[in-house]
């Protein structure tokens, strides 16, 4: 079978489902923003072309994403030192959403060798505010200014 025969019954029965539910422009719209993002992300087209990940996994990775894209959420990886309290949980989910502008979904992980605040981590982004990496950056500066 070829390329454009498979595609074709593909999105026959996408059309199908779409007017099952009375959705086809909803549908055509998410059709055409997923075209764009295939055509102008090289890592999305990667993703999904790759080999090393199962179709199950994939579509499990995209209705996460498209979902929590929908609901203006974010999920974000928190590293802390101890266990904190609701209170401070609550604070730091609304100073993330605060941060990011969506929702904020914590996910939240313990190594006490951070020592203290917090290692936040979305994406490819990570923002280390721990008191080891404090403690560094002084030890860096004390150890530069004494070689002056």
């Amino acid at each position: 079978m070829n390329e454009e025969r498979i595609g074709r019954n593909y999105a026959e029965a996408l059309l199908t489902l779409a007017r099952k539910n009375g959705e086809e422009e909803k549908w055509g719209e998410l059709i055409d923003a997923i075209s764009v993002a295939m055509r102008e992300n090289p890592t999305l087209r990667t993703f999904l072309e790759s080999p090393k990940l199962s179709a199950h996994r994939k579509i499990d990775l995209l209705k996460k994403a498209l979902i929590d894209d929908s609901e203006d959420r974010v999920h974000v990886n928190v590293t802390v030192a101890r266990e904190p309290a609701q209170p401070e949980k609550d604070a730091l989910v609304k100073q993330l959403s605060r941060l990011f502008g969506k929702r904020v979904v914590p996910h939240i992980s313990l190594n006490p060798a951070i020592l203290g605040g917090v290692i936040v981590k979305v994406g490819d982004t990570v923002m280390d505010g721990s008191v080891r990496r404090r403690l560094a950056s002084l030890k860096q500066r004390m150890l530069a200014t004494a070689t002056r």
